[in-house]
């Protein structure tokens, strides 16, 4: 029988998130606590990577002045619609 993962497995904000200086890096209680660390690191990153990526893409667009208040908005929704569908499929599987 395999071990059940944590709850936080894969999820790029709880397992790598961003640090004051807006780089990535891993919890000190993922590093040493977790025996699926390496496995859910990889697993975040992929699955954030293109999503995540974008958003923060979107972010530095509007703070620089390049898109506006309403189409960071939309398609910020859009993203969030993708990463929520994903998330989903996940658990379905999962199950």
């Amino acid at each position: 029988m395999t071990e059940k993962k944590p709850s936080c497995f894969g999820d790029i904000q709880k397992v790598f998130p961003l640090n004051t200086e807006g780089l990535r890096e891993s919890p000190e209680e993922c590093i040493k606590d977790c025996g699926f660390n390496k496995e859910c690191i990889l697993k975040a990153v992929e699955e954030d990577k293109e999503l995540g990526r974008q958003n923060e893409i979107l972010d530095a667009a509007y703070e620089s002045g390049n898109i506006g208040f309403f189409a960071r908005w939309a398609k910020k929704k859009t993203l969030y619609e993708k990463k929520r569908n994903l998330k989903n499929k996940q658990q379905d599987f999962e199950r």
